[in-house]
């Protein structure tokens, strides 16, 4: 009755696509928190008024823009600054739209903003499959990367998914570049569909040893081709950066994808590559995180928890 009455509990919604939704649940009580659970999308799953609710914002709703600013340190002027920027770079008024914004060392801010009328329609989405109207939203990628460590120099995160995949780029803790990609898992899996008669997902849950080791030896004979791959999206990302700094100066990398088997791939051969050779770090989640689907998930709680105050995930 007193958890009732002083606890809060947090809902995480993960939306992919219409086929592919994701939620958890978390539970706040006088600094402790507990993760309750990390599963599929249950439309007869009862969130009650008392919850505190937060959703995604796939990327695909997302503008993202870079603005010089001059030093001022105000922060209403500063937003006034911002919200003419975005008028006139994307030709909108200032009230049809939302943004938010994180500033840089280099005198610049990273602003994401999404226009109402698309935000209103990812509401719609949401209320068609009876999710509620959340108390925050948070983007894609972002989610991810409050589960990881942000590491001394310049380090990437890149997360990729089913649908599509993110570059993070951090100079110690602060946010230097994100770069959105249609690269994804899709193809790979569809492949395997292919030749096998089953997806990369479905493979984790496979009884059957021997079909688990086809799909794994599958993969080992296109895994160098993943790599190249993986590898271009780096590059692409680094050599678009406002901030000239080349790959050489990149200290760290972290490659996190929604599938556990194509993460254990990573961390065993990632010596093949030689941009990842000595770059590449792994940061074991397996103790609050038995798939890496729900990673999102596990973001979102730890974002909304943190409205209530710390939190450390168990």
């Amino acid at each position: 009755m007193i958890k009732e009455l002083l606890g809060r509990r947090v809902i995480a919604v993960d939306f992919h696509s219409e086929n592919d939704i994701y939620f958890g649940a978390l539970e706040y009580f006088f600094g402790k928190s507990k993760v309750l659970f990390l599963k599929d999308w249950e439309s007869t799953f009862e969130i009650t008024v008392d919850d505190f609710v937060i959703v995604n914002i796939p990327w695909d709703y997302i503008l993202n823009l870079k603005i010089d600013l001059p030093s001022v340190k105000n922060k209403k002027e500063l937003e006034k600054l911002i919200l003419l920027e975005i008028s006139q770079s994307l030709g909108v008024q200032p009230n049809e739209f939302f943004f938010d914004y994180i500033l840089n060392p280099n005198g610049k801010a990273n602003v994401f903003i999404i226009k109402k009328e698309d935000f209103h329609a990812y509401f719609q989405v949401l209320s068609q499959r009876n999710i509620p109207e959340p108390d925050v939203v948070y983007p894609d990628f972002l989610k991810e990367s409050l589960m990881f460590n942000k590491l001394p120099g310049y380090n990437i995160q890149f997360f990729i998914n089913k649908n599509s995949s993110g570059i993070l780029v951090f100079n110690n803790s602060e946010l230097m570049e994100i770069r959105y990609s249609d690269f994804n898992l899709n193809n790979l899996s569809g492949i395997l569909l292919d030749e096998l008669g089953y997806t990369l997902y479905e493979l984790e849950y496979l009884d059957d040893e021997d079909l688990i080791n086809d799909g794994k030896t599958f993969i080992t004979g296109i895994f160098n081709d993943l790599l190249s791959l993986i590898e271009r999206e780096i590059f692409v990302t680094v050599n678009s950066m406002d901030e000239k700094i080349g790959i050489d100066s990149i200290q760290t990398i972290q490659i996190v994808t929604d599938s556990n088997i194509l993460n254990e791939f990573i961390r065993e051969r990632y010596t093949e590559s030689s941009l990842l050779l000595n770059r590449f770090y792994f940061q074991d989640l397996s103790k609050i995180l038995r798939n890496y689907r729900y990673l999102g998930v596990l973001g979102l709680l730890k974002r909304g928890g943190i409205n209530f105050g710390k939190v450390e995930l168990v």
